[in-house]
């Protein structure tokens, strides 16, 4: 049976780690005298790769980090039986130049790629100016995508890109199947709920955008299985537009019900904790009515 390598969130070491096993135990079986048939099917066979990616979940969002509220339980039987890297941190706090670490492997600041495309306007309250930023993931860096393909990997990208529009999307970067074919940007079309006004993404009234873009994901996978695939799900959700199905919604609501006679903690943090005079919650939310600090 062909492997799969699953990989959650940030896991870039994921990938490394598994190829530097499956090549330890070739080093071993030829230590043992294994024949060579068995040696050289070892030497070819590829693991299929699926990377998925969640957008602004945080490390406490999860069950198996302490947080009796979130219901995660497949995560967190797979973290488990496998490895995770606890202190792996993202190269950066904005979509695009974390993606662009995961991608091709380098700190987002070597190639200029630091903000969220396309960038943003000045604001009067900076003190320094924004950098001058790539427009898109630069055609002269080579993808994981790119790199796989040319070891005889299938590849597919569903969900989020957001590393360039038009002639800069997944497929010019790699991949053989973008899902949906239409949409490179950070935000659902028209939220999480059909209709979705996306090429390559049907669905009927009632329909959930993550659970339509999963099935097609499945889809990949099946459709690919006799061979090597390497699969990319950058999901939209958790990122805003904050939607999900009512019945979410409910389960949710009866879970903080359930949980106000437990102990929480005796403070609540706002602003800066290292500032001399931090901000509150109040102050902060009062800004967005002022002109100069307006998105």
């Amino acid at each position: 049976m062909k492997k799969i390598l699953l990989i959650i969130w940030i896991i870039s070491f994921g990938f490394i780690s598994s190829i530097a096993h499956q090549l330890s135990e070739l080093d071993r079986s030829k230590e043992l005298g294994k024949n060579d048939e068995l040696i050289n099917s070892r030497a070819n066979s590829k693991p299929n790769i699926v990377f998925l990616l969640v957008d602004e979940l945080a490390w406490s969002d999860v069950g198996y980090n302490c947080n009796a509220l979130y219901g995660s339980p497949n995560v967190d039987q797979f973290a488990k039986e496998d490895v995770g890297f606890d202190h792996d941190y993202a190269a950066s706090p904005v979509c695009p130049p974390s993606l662009t670490s995961i991608l091709i492997g380098k700190n987002p600041g070597s190639i200029d790629l630091t903000d969220f495309l396309p960038g943003r306007r000045e604001f009067l309250f900076q003190q320094l100016n924004n950098a001058d930023i790539n427009s898109h993931l630069p055609f002269e860096e080579i993808a994981l995508a790119e790199d796989l393909k040319e070891h005889g990997y299938r590849t597919g990208m569903h969900d989020k890109w957001h590393l360039g529009e038009d002639s800069s999307g997944p497929l010019e970067h790699g991949f053989d199947v973008h899902v949906p074919t239409d949409w490179d940007l950070d935000w659902t079309k028209t939220g999480f709920f059909y209709p979705f006004k996306m090429d390559g993404l049907e669905g009927v009234e009632g329909d959930y955008h993550t659970i339509v873009l999963t099935d097609e994901a499945l889809k990949f996978i099946k459709k690919n299985k006799y061979s090597a695939f390497f699969l990319y799900s950058s999901l939209f959700a958790v990122h805003d537009p904050i939607e999900v199905p009512q019945d979410l919604v409910e389960k949710y609501e009866q879970r903080l019900i359930e949980q106000e006679s437990q102990d929480r903690l005796p403070y609540i943090l706002d602003g800066n904790p290292d500032a001399h005079n931090p901000r509150s919650g109040e102050e902060f939310n009062a800004f967005l009515y002022e002109e100069e600090y307006r998105g």
